[in-house]
């Protein structure tokens, strides 16, 4: 093969490539328009059932509908919605051949020394704070990883509006049902937050039998204790602690009533072990095995001392064969 006909196959591949990939990006359009009306109807509908009208107020996303939905779609890695709040609803849409990171943030040097965030997991959120990258850059989102940005101010650039940035550009991720999951979870921590931002709180934060229960809370949920499998089982406890010293005290508590209604609703998310059926399985096994072992070793050693019991015992009955004397 020649220099120019390996040019050419070369040239070939790079454009079959950015075909297959602009193909892709432009399908995922409408898998990403149908995440946003999911999500926007969810995250409403929660709102309006779970919460009374006089604390509407105290939700920022609720209280800015409607909006303007930016989609963005990485070629290279990842997508991103940004969620503006409008006089109208519409959603855009636009393809760039950077990182998502940098095409969101703006980041002209983000090859160039370590981001200050690798944001790995799913459900994490960041908010209400600003940063100077520096010589770095802002965040770094992995594949697999998803997360909500909102309230920051990056190099002097204020995103005061809703950003969902998940590290995939695949369907499955922007799927119907991760965006109803994906409301309900961010729904969650605001409620949690305007909660905080309500008199309730504050007059419970104002009762000491209550304050230090109210202060372990706002800890756990800003930390993001509450989105990990086993906190979002610990809250249920924390939420029974709090109402049932509130109501012994007869502070009002309508508010954590509230936020028990909002855990009724979610009654129908597995639980932790059966959405981990194959640890589950192998502590299962685990266990098990060393039960059989345990009880292997124990009927061994009764056996053992039965046979020793038994010898004895036969020693004893025997009788002694003397010698006469002549």
């Amino acid at each position: 093969m020649n220099k120019h006909a390996g040019t050419r196959i070369a040239l070939l591949v790079t454009l079959v490539a950015v075909a297959a990939s602009g193909v892709s990006c432009k399908d995922i359009q409408g898998t990403m328009e149908d995440y946003a009306n999911t999500y926007l109807i969810t995250y409403k509908m929660l709102a309006q059932s779970v919460v009374s009208p006089e604390y509407w107020e105290h939700f920022d996303f609720y209280r800015d509908y409607p909006y303007r939905v930016e989609a963005t779609i990485s070629t290279v890695h990842g997508a991103a919605l940004q969620l503006i709040p409008s006089e109208v609803s519409r959603f855009e849409a636009e393809t760039v051949d950077t990182r998502i990171e940098q095409a969101i943030f703006k980041d002209e040097e983000l090859s160039a020394g370590d981001p200050m965030f690798i944001a790995g997991g799913t459900g994490w959120s960041m908010s209400d704070f600003a940063v100077e990258t520096n010589e770095g850059y802002f965040v770094e989102v992995p594949e697999g990883a998803s997360g909500l940005i909102r309230d920051v101010w990056v190099d002097g650039v204020g995103y005061e509006h809703t950003i969902i940035i998940k590290g995939d550009n695949t369907k499955e991720p922007w799927s119907r049902r991760n965006a109803t999951r994906d409301a309900e979870k961010y729904f969650r921590r605001d409620l949690l937050g305007a909660w905080e931002s309500s008199e309730e709180f504050r007059e419970m934060l104002a009762t000491p039998e209550l304050a230090g229960i109210c202060s372990d809370i706002i800890r756990r949920r800003e930390s993001g204790y509450y989105d990990t499998d086993f906190g979002y089982w610990a809250l249920d406890g924390d939420l029974r602690n709090l109402y049932a010293t509130a109501e012994s005290l007869g502070v009002g508590s309508e508010f954590v009533q509230r936020l028990y209604d909002f855990r009724e609703i979610e009654e129908g998310r597995p639980s932790w072990a059966n959405q981990h059926p194959v640890w589950i399985g192998l502590f299962c096994s685990v266990a098990g095995a060393l039960l059989v072992l345990g009880l292997q070793r124990v009927w061994h050693a009764v056996r053992s001392s039965k046979r020793r019991d038994s010898r004895k015992e036969h020693r004893r009955s025997k009788p002694k064969n003397r010698k006469k004397r002549r």
